[in-house]
């Protein structure tokens, strides 16, 4: 494929079938958790544990194949990875309509998550496809955005599920397991956005430093094309993993924690529980673009902006802990510290972009595998240890334990994780400006350089699509 064949037209049609892709992965969350629990009582399910065990399958599977995905996707096609990924949702909403047991929900969450996997594959297209460092923060924040306004609309189905009931042959189809009736149709039109709208992005072919054609050394492309998985063992990029798996773990935990403790404390049901997850959502959302404008206006550092976010969540866990179990009475206590806790999550959400910032362009696919492995084993071990809620003194002193001890990763790594927007001396605009609807330019030739090129900065100055 020509490379000038990936033109800005393009890029913004395959952005939005990302966008799409996540936000129905957000409204599958949405429309699953908050009957999940009733579900699985109705197949059988005895103890929480259940519900753990459900959540976690589909966590498990994220955490196998994103680094095969990710690293599928450095070599080989992205849309390939989303078609196939959208199979296997399509199964695993099948099977858990279908579901006549604890086991098969399970088994149906596991299918489902690996096609959710093709999230590292997702974020390593967005990454490359940018044309600056600035563009990484605002398309990864405009994907995740993309989610959780699925997490508001995914709710607001279930105030239409709960009338549910109907035959489909033998199958009887209820409030329980219409919300993978509904998403096995969601993600059938995914699957034809994704045929017929999404094209790759092109691979880059291999340029050599000029400084070693002047002296005439053999090229090694293999090396120069390889990721370095030691960019992944420094403090810095180790900590943004440890504070990724944190928010993913604090915001499972606390999820799944939620809908047992509110059915026993406040005896809200399904439809109480869809309006706590739209609230929920919806203060999300505000708080990050709030954030963001915040940001732009006082030029914020991501490092700082993580921090009050890892800060707030340790606050409205140590209000959690202090509060009395069991009352009704508590309920605005109960509000207040949830939402301590909610408006610290999208804080953290910059730390994906920062890290892709600190790490090497052309291994993206690699880095983001790694990542979502990462918050997937915090989606897995979020959900088991919130089967300690009933010994409270244990499951808010470990959440508080671990959330305190992040920021004292974050203060070590803290040289580590500053990330410093070039200013490029005397440079001229890396791509000329096009008339409208002339194909951009994807490649520009790397300038001579010594340096060693390890960051996502300087591989912005070697190419980019407009």
């Amino acid at each position: 494929m020509d490379m000038t064949e990936f033109t800005a037209k393009h890029k913004q049609r395959s952005l939005y079938v990302l966008a799409f892709f996540w936000f129905f992965t957000g409204v599958e969350y949405a429309v699953i958790l908050p009957s999940a629990w009733l579900y699985l009582q109705h197949l059988g399910a005895d103890h929480k544990f259940w519900l753990s065990a459900s959540i976690s399958a589909f966590s498990l599977a994220n955490f196998v194949f994103s680094p095969i995905y990710g690293r599928i996707a450095d070599r080989f096609s992205t849309r390939s990875i989303l078609i196939i990924s959208n199979c296997f949702e399509i199964v695993g909403n099948l099977l858990y309509l279908v579901a006549n047991d604890t086991y098969s929900n399970v088994e149906a969450r596991f299918i489902a998550g690996m096609g959710a996997a093709a999230g590292a594959a997702i974020f390593a297209f967005i990454i490359r496809c940018a044309s600056s460092p600035m563009e990484v923060n605002s398309n990864m924040g405009w994907i995740m955005t993309a989610r959780a306004v699925g997490l508001i609309v995914g709710p607001a189905f279930n105030f239409l599920l709960v009338k549910v009931d109907f035959h489909i042959g033998a199958l009887h189809v209820t409030p329980l397991n219409s919300p993978g009736l509904l998403m096995l149709i969601v993600w059938i039109i995914c699957q034809i956005l994704c045929v017929f709208v999404f094209k790759d992005m092109p691979s880059a072919p291999v340029t050599r430093n000029l400084n070693v054609i002047a002296e005439d050394k053999p090229s090694a492309p293999e090396e120069e094309d390889s990721p370095r998985c030691s960019e992944y063992l420094n403090l810095g990029v180790i900590s943004l993993l440890l504070v990724q798996f944190l928010n993913m773990f604090n915001q499972t935990a606390y999820e799944t924690f939620l809908t047992p403790f509110t059915l026993a404390t406040f005896h809200w049901k399904q439809t109480a529980n869809s309006i706590s997850f739209i609230a929920t959502a919806v203060l999300a959302i505000g708080t990050y673009y709030t954030m963001i404008r915040i940001q732009r206006k006082y030029n914020i550092a991501d490092r700082i902006e993580i921090t009050i976010g890892i800060t707030l969540q340790l606050v409205g866990f140590f209000l959690f802990w202090l509060m009395p179990s069991h009352d009704t009475g508590d309920v605005w206590k109960f509000i207040f510290s949830s939402v301590i806790f909610v408006i610290g999550l999208p804080f953290v959400y910059i730390a994906p972009a920062l890290q892709a910032k600190l790490t090497t362009k052309r291994a993206q696919g690699l880095g983001q595998g790694i990542r979502r492995s990462v918050v997937s084993a915090a989606q897995i071990i979020g959900p088991l240890w919130a089967t300690l809620s009933d010994h409270r003194d244990a499951f808010w002193g470990g959440m508080v334990g671990l959330t305190a001890f992040s920021l004292v990763v974050l203060a070590l790594s803290w040289k580590q994780i500053k990330f410093v927007m070039p200013t490029l001396p005397n440079s001229a605009p890396t791509t000329p400006s096009k008339a409208k609807g002339e194909k951009a330019p994807l490649l520009v030739h790397e300038e001579d350089d010594s340096t060693p090129d390890h960051s996502l900065v300087r591989d912005f100055r070697r190419g980019s699509i407009n």
